[in-house]
């Protein structure tokens, strides 16, 4: 009998102990046609610097970022940290290395609970903001906005069956990712009319703008139905909070 020690860190790390449904179903399919591999599309990127000790600078985190590729960050400076106590948890994760820096373009998925759909898409304006490294941070080879629009829809289903179930719910890190496939014929389709689906897709993107600037902050309709219902008098309200 031949008997083999290995490292239970070793062992947990054994593809083959996946037996979830999701991901069971996904690799039987991933064999059965033309795909392209995760390292053909993307490469996975940590990086960071050190500019931001010594200026202001913008952080997020998971719940800073929307799936209507929005951010919300904290504005942050290292030299004004005892003065800006209730910013003080985000200062002791950035000291431990919690933080990381993308460039235009990449994508970035959430490593917990990825199916709250928290993919964002890094463009012009989120480029100056730094993350928390609890965001995977990809960088597209080709068809950068192709791909992350793609990883919301098409491949979405694809990213819930390679996440794993931990702590009552899923969670998605970078070994998990790079088994991942993609059907070549879907890829080779929309790269073939990238220029096409980016018309589209950008004529869609200045619609939502435009409509977003209409949209009438929820807490002036709650206010307003407040004043009329209950004939509350804001102005003297207002008045009294000076006081």
């Amino acid at each position: 009998m031949n008997v083999i020690n290995v490292d239970f860190k070793d062992f947990s790390n054994e593809k083959s102990l996946r037996f979830d449904f999701m991901h069971i179903d996904y690799v039987k399919k991933i064999f059965k046609s033309p795909s392209y591999s995760f390292k053909d599309l993307f490469d996975i990127v940590s990086e960071t610097d050190d500019d931001y000790l010594d200026n202001d600078f913008l952080y997020a985190e998971i719940g800073d970022v929307n799936k209507n590729n929005e951010v919300f960050p904290s504005l942050l400076n290292f030299n004004n940290r005892d003065d800006d106590l209730i910013n003080e948890p985000l200062y002791k994760k950035i000291s431990k290395g919690d933080i990381i820096k993308c460039k235009e373009n990449d994508i970035l998925i959430s490593k917990i609970r990825p199916n709250l759909k928290k993919i964002l898409f890094i463009n012009e304006d989120h480029s100056n903001i730094y993350y928390t490294s609890a965001f995977v941070c990809l960088r597209p080879k080709i068809a950068p906005k192709i791909l992350f629009y793609s990883l919301r829809t098409l491949f979405f289903r694809d990213l819930m069956a390679l996440s794993r179930q931990g702590k009552g719910y899923p969670t998605l890190s970078e070994k998990d990712l790079l088994p991942m496939k993609f059907s070549k014929r879907i890829i080779d389709y929309l790269i073939s009319n990238e220029e096409e689906l980016l018309s589209k897709i950008e004529k869609l993107e200045d619609k939502i703008k435009i409509l977003k600037y209409d949209l009438i902050d929820e807490k002036y309709i709650i206010n307003n139905t407040f004043k009329e219902v209950f004939k509350f008098n804001y102005s003297k309200f207002e008045e009294l909070k000076d006081i």
